[in-house]
């Protein structure tokens, strides 16, 4: 990838996110911008194509021997996931609990 090729890529990244957050910010769907349910980010709509959008990267990872949420070439097939996608999963569990047993959530 060219120089140039990364510079556009990087400005319409930073753009796009700017939109969301924007968009974030007034309450309305992330990507559309229509009316949002309560809570979230995306309306219904949204939320499936983004849902099929994944589920069709994950079997295209699946099908080509790599995890299927990262994409790592160095996949033990006897996993669901790589070691490195396991360990962030681990940690954010731990981190989950933690906030849960901070607020008093009750038996964990």
């Amino acid at each position: 990838m060219t120089e140039r090729d990364e510079r556009k890529r990087r400005q319409d990244r930073d753009r796009m996110r700017a939109l969301r957050a924007s968009r974030r910010a007034a309450g309305v769907c992330v990507g559309c911008a229509g009316p949002l349910p309560a809570g979230g980010y995306r309306c219904a709509e949204c939320r499936a194509k983004a849902a099929r959008q994944m589920a069709a990267i994950r079997l295209f990872h699946r099908e080509r021997g790599r995890c299927p949420r990262c994409g790592e070439q160095d996949f033990d097939r006897r996993w669901k996931q790589c070691a490195g996608c396991r360990d962030r999963g681990a940690a954010r569990e731990r981190a989950r609990l933690a906030r849960l047993r901070e607020v008093g959530a009750g038996a964990l």
